[in-house]
């Protein structure tokens, strides 16, 4: 799939396209989503494709910009800014890879 942060902007462009097949395809089977807080939003393929196409479906209109990305070692951390329906949300968003797939993701945003 290519280095880490090409394996991160596959994984925007299939949130920006909805694409569940794809989008889950860049995560390790048990990765984990966690807020800001650290309390975990979702474990595994099952719960991210559960509460992610209910997403996609609902927002076809999802846009993302990718403000700004640094990648250090295993950790690509963008500033992104998301748009769906009226939600304008400005957002950090750190992806944590191992053995090639996203495995962690650490959410901070403010809306």
């Amino acid at each position: 799939m290519g280095g880490p942060v090409e394996l991160v902007q596959q994984q925007v462009d299939a949130y920006i396209k909805c694409d569940i097949g794809a989008f889950l395809a860049c995560y390790a089977a048990d990765a984990v989503i966690r807020d800001g807080d650290g309390n975990v939003l979702m474990t595994g393929h099952d719960e991210m494709r559960d509460q992610y196409a209910h997403f996609f479906d609902a927002n076809p209109d999802l846009m993302v910009e990718v403000c700004n990305r640094v990648h250090i070692d295993s950790w690509v951390v963008d500033y992104e800014h998301i748009r769906y329906g009226s939600d304008d949300v400005r957002a950090i968003v750190g992806y944590r890879l191992q053995e090639g797939l996203i495995q962690a993701v650490v959410l901070m945003c403010d809306g």
